[in-house]
């Protein structure tokens, strides 16, 4: 599995590191779309943990896939970070959004729905999968969905647990800390879960 873990921490790293440089959706997914090309055939290019849940849901990936995936994420999001925090001059901002944040919550939880269960009709059914479209879908799926306002971040949450760790080795703490896990980590991983169990309800033809 060792070959899998170094994929997904390399292509979250790079994922993470445009991102933390450039605040545009479009080069966001376009990185996130050359790292599936790349890693694709050795990982299944998850880079988010909210996607490799909705594969655990599946039974793509046993318990000891999961977690090895989900922690080379986090490691890859976290270096990605600090690397682009060196060229930036500044940290990735995860900051709490305005208004209601339950409705953000839900806002980051259906977004992350319908990006996971673009990752998984692609890479499922048959008249994609395989495919060389697969990787320029997702990407400008991301990046559409990146375009809406909200911060990137609550579309992975290795990204936001990344910059929490930052803030804590910082020693700065993290302020607001459940508000946070609320809105870029719990509501994302519940998005994944629920496009798997969408997605076999979907294409659920007997």
């Amino acid at each position: 599995m060792g070959h899998y873990v170094i994929m997904e921490f390399l292509g979250t790293f790079i994922f993470t590191l445009v991102l933390a440089l450039s605040s545009e959706p479009l080069p966001i997914g376009l990185a996130l779309m050359a790292m599936i090309y790349v890693g694709g055939h050795i990982s299944g290019a998850h880079y988010n943990p909210a996607v490799s849940l909705a594969s655990w849901v599946q039974r793509g990936l046993n318990n000891e896939a999961l977690l090895s995936y989900v922690a080379a994420q986090i490691l890859g999001a976290l270096a990605g970070l600090m690397l682009g925090a060196r060229f930036a001059g500044s940290v990735y901002p995860l900051d709490l959004p305005t208004g209601n944040l339950f409705d953000h919550a839900l806002i980051g939880l259906l977004l992350v729905m319908v990006l996971v269960l673009v990752v998984l009709t692609v890479a499922k059914v048959s008249g994609y999968k395989g495919s060389s479209i697969q990787g320029l879908v997702i990407g400008l799926t991301f990046a559409s969905l990146a375009a809406l306002g909200l911060n990137p971040a609550v579309l992975n949450p290795a990204v936001a647990v990344g910059s929490m760790l930052i803030a804590v080795l910082g020693g700065g703490g993290i302020m607001d800390a459940p508000n946070l896990v609320l809105v870029y980590i719990v509501a994302p991983l519940a998005g994944g879960a629920i496009a798997a169990w969408a997605y076999n309800f979907l294409n659920d033809r007997k």
